[in-house]
């Protein structure tokens, strides 16, 4: 976006707020912003992502699977996530992330 004179260069990406890394099978969540959709819909840090709005990550790859997260602010992402010995389905809202 613009940036007014003196103001510092920004991202704005609608998201879910969390720090993803590859894992053998998946997306493992390193980090959650505080605040952002992800923690709040329940996301936990180790938490495994298998597949995004149905479609497994490893077909997907790192960066498509990545850029399925992203979206229109105000839309949802469904997560299938692995934690611990269970499986789980969450209904992540996109929202804008600022950094």
């Amino acid at each position: 976006r613009k940036v007014e004179p003196g103001e510092e260069a920004r991202v704005d990406l609608a998201g879910i707020g969390v720090v993803l890394s590859p894992a053998d099978d998946g997306l493992t969540v390193g980090a959650l912003a505080a605040g952002g959709s992800g923690a709040e819909a329940g996301l936990q840090r180790g938490d495994v992502l298998l597949a995004i709005d149905g479609r497994a990550v490893v077909d997907l790859g790192f960066n498509e699977a990545v850029n399925a997260i992203r979206g229109p602010e105000g839309t949802f992402v469904l997560l299938t996530l692995r934690r611990g010995q269970a499986t789980l389905d969450l209904r992540v809202v996109r929202r804008l992330v600022r950094g």
